[in-house]
């Protein structure tokens, strides 16, 4: 069915299957290089740590600086041991933009959004835009 086993330490069963989303990307895009890394907390406090997810969509940067992603990057704190908070990184065109825990605000405010199982990204938005395009 597609579902992925985690190994637990409470000797719980958990899965997970993440859905596919596609997006249309705008024609008067400009195609642009985005890397969306998911961390464990640890990240935070130490500097060798890998990530539990690298994601490379396809991407397209318009003129009002929103970078649209092809498909929709999706992640759960349940991939990381003990369900500790996700960094999630967010790498365009070879600089870091974001890489801090999802669910703080700075993250929502640039495209990270909350969902009941986790976090999804669609779309970046240009620093000091909300999610309803105000300035």
């Amino acid at each position: 069915m597609g579902f992925t086993l985690l190994v637990s330490d409470d000797d719980n069963n958990y899965a997970y299957r993440i859905l596919e989303k596609k997006h249309q990307l705008p024609p008067e895009g400009d195609p642009i290089g985005v890397i969306i890394r998911v961390y464990p907390e640890e990240k935070n406090w130490e500097n060798n740590v890998l990530p539990f997810s690298v994601y490379e969509p396809t991407a397209v940067a318009t003129a009002d600086g929103i970078v649209n992603l092809g498909e929709r990057v999706a992640f759960t704190n349940a991939l990381h041991r003990n369900g500790r908070d996700a960094i999630v990184e967010i790498e365009i065109a070879d600089v870091v933009r974001y890489c801090d825990k999802a669910r703080y605000e700075e993250a929502d405010k640039i495209g990270v959004h909350r969902c009941e199982n986790g976090f999804y990204i669609d779309r970046i938005l240009p620093t000091g835009r909300s999610q309803n395009g105000d300035a």
